[in-house]
C-alpha cells in the first residue's frame, strides 16, 4: 500500500477535515476526483461492454439470417416433396421411376 503511494504521482494532504489532492495543476476535494476517476473508469468500461454486445448481436443476426435462408429452402424442398407424393408422380412402390411425361 506505501508503495503505491510512492509510485502515485498525486500526494494526498489531509487537513484535518478538508481532504485535498494535490496535482500541481490545482487542488479539488479527494472524494471529488476519486468520484470522477471511477465514473470515468465505468464509463469506459460500459462502452467497451456496449460495444462487445453489438458486435455479438450483429453476428447473431447475421446467423439468424442464414437459418432463415436455409430453413426457407428446406420448406420448399418439403413442400415439392410432399405435392410429387400427393400427385402420385414420385417412385412407385417398387422402386421404379416414372419417365417425365
Amino acid at each position: 500500500m506505501i508503495g503505491a503511494w510512492l509510485e502515485a504521482p498525486r500526494v494526498v494532504i489531509d487537513l484535518g477535515s478538508i481532504n485535498t489532492l494535490c496535482r500541481g495543476d490545482g487542488a479539488a476535494p479527494v472524494n471529488e476526483l476519486v468520484t470522477k476517476e471511477r465514473l470515468q473508469k465505468r464509463l469506459a468500461e460500459l462502452r467497451a461492454e456496449q460495444e462487445n454486445g453489438r458486435r455479438l448481436l450483429g453476428d447473431l443476426e447475421a446467423k439468424a439470417t442464414e437459418l432463415r435462408a436455409t430453413i426457407l429452402r428446406i420448406t420448399g424442398a418439403i413442400q415439392v416433396i410432399e405435392e410429387m407424393l400427393a400427385q402420385g408422380d414420385g417412385a412407385g412402390e417398387t422402386g421404379e421411376e416414372r419417365a417425365p411425361g
